[in-house]
């Protein structure tokens, strides 16, 4: 219920809200999990993923303006676990989430010009597993892992405008400030860092 108000309340905003433009992107992600438990047994790698969705843009004043996305990615991370001496467990968590994010965009300049994006996100979690590839087995970590995430996204980015388009490019980086773990513990948290690297198209609507 919870998850589906807050679905609704962001695509009401995107429905009847009057965007300045509207436009379409994708690219690589390269994200890695995070522990609050430092433990010499564990550890994470990064994992690469595609992030691809729908751009808004709403002016605020002269070269400031708030962004918004519908935005679909593949996050995850790899995980190596030492369980004796000799021996040691690795596996592989891949999750799927619609983000919302919600940006402050800083134009540099009016024209073909370089902007800086800041802002929070969230994530509506809908698959989460944990692969094993020695043994080709497939864990559903839905029951035991949250189904939102929320995020501080910081980017920066490059628009070439052409005519009624504009073609850009950016980087951002995306902090995760909750715990994907449900179980109501102070001992870990874990949190999920990405890097995401995009190229898109905007549409000028007025």
């Amino acid at each position: 219920m919870k998850k589906g108000l807050i679905l609704a309340v962001f695509l009401c905003t995107y429905l009847y809200a009057y965007p300045q433009t509207v436009g379409m992107f994708g690219g690589l992600n390269l994200t890695k999990y995070g522990s609050s438990f430092v433990s010499s047994a564990t550890s994470f790698s990064q994992r690469s993923g595609f992030s691809g969705g729908i751009t808004f843009t709403y002016p605020v004043s002269k070269g400031l303006s708030i962004e918004t996305d519908l935005l679909y990615s593949r996050k995850g991370s790899g995980v190596v676990l030492l369980y004796s001496a000799n021996q040691e467990f690795s596996g592989i968590y891949r999750y799927s989430a619609i983000g919302l994010p919600l940006m402050i965009k800083l134009s540099l300049f009016h024209e073909a010009a370089p902007y800086l994006l800041l802002g929070p996100e969230i994530d509506l979690i809908f698959s989460h597993k944990l692969n094993i590839p020695d043994t080709q087995e497939v864990f559903d970590l839905r029951d035991t892992t949250s189904h939102i995430g929320f995020g501080i996204n910081a980017g920066i980015g490059y628009e070439i405008p052409i005519h009624s388009l504009a073609l850009f490019f950016e980087f951002r980086y995306a902090i995760g400030i909750s715990n994907l773990l449900t179980s109501n513990t102070d001992v870990e948290k874990i949190r999920n860092n990405s890097l995401q690297f995009l190229i898109g198209g905007r549409f000028n609507l007025k």
